[in-house]
Order: structure tokens, then C-alpha cells, then sequence
């Protein structure tokens, strides 16, 4: 028997001020949206996400990190109703894992127009 809850809620914007964190695993909860915030943590080299209820696009502050030269590896696979486009120079990441659907395109993905 586990009693161990899913989080559910949102992410709190204070994360934004954990300047120094290099990973960030937010794996297998409820939440539904991500706080533009999480793209001030310009030291975040891994940043998971996958299985979650993610809905909304992500912010394109959360994109730029990989502009930024610093983000590695993301993924955010299982957010069957994440939608928005995966930026071309996101999908040149070490790590990237998502899943292509009608809503939510990039990369390699059929969906994906030129």
C-alpha cells in the first residue's frame, strides 16, 4: 500500500528563484501548466516533466533555456494534451523526449510542416 499523493496544483513561480539548480524532476504528478519562471534558472541543464497533465504550450522562457546554451536533456513525454510547437533549435538537445500528436508537433514528427 503506498501513500504517496500525486502533486497536483500548480508549480509554484518562486521556483524561478532557485538560481543555482541544475536538475529538475517534476515527474509523474498532476500538474497541469508550467510558470514561465522555470526560465530563470539559467544553471538547469536536465529538466523532466514527463507524466504529467501538462494542457497549455510551454512557455517560450522554459524554450529559451536551450538558447541560452545551458539545457541538455528535457523530456516531457505522457502530456497527451501538451500543444504547441517544439522550437528547431530545442530539438538539437542532447536529450528530448515527447510525444507528437495532432496538438503538440516538432522535430521529426509527421505533423510537422516546413
Amino acid at each position: 500500500m503506498s501513500f504517496l499523493q500525486k502533486l497536483t496544483g500548480q508549480v509554484p513561480t518562486e521556483i524561478g528563484l532557485l538560481s543555482k539548480l541544475d536538475s529538475l524532476s517534476l515527474t509523474e504528478n498532476k500538474f497541469r501548466s508550467l510558470p514561465s519562471e522555470i526560465g530563470l534558472l539559467t544553471s538547469l541543464r536536465t529538466l523532466w516533466l514527463d507524466g504529467n497533465q501538462l494542457t497549455s504550450p510551454v512557455a517560450p522562457e522554459i524554450w529559451d533555456l536551450k538558447s541560452n546554451g545551458v539545457l541538455a536533456d528535457m523530456s516531457l513525454a505522457g502530456n497527451s494534451q501538451l500543444s504547441g510547437t517544439v522550437p528547431k533549435d530545442v530539438c538539437e538537445l542532447d536529450t528530448l523526449v515527447f510525444d507528437c500528436t495532432d496538438i503538440f508537433c516538432g522535430c521529426n514528427c509527421s505533423c510537422e510542416r516546413d
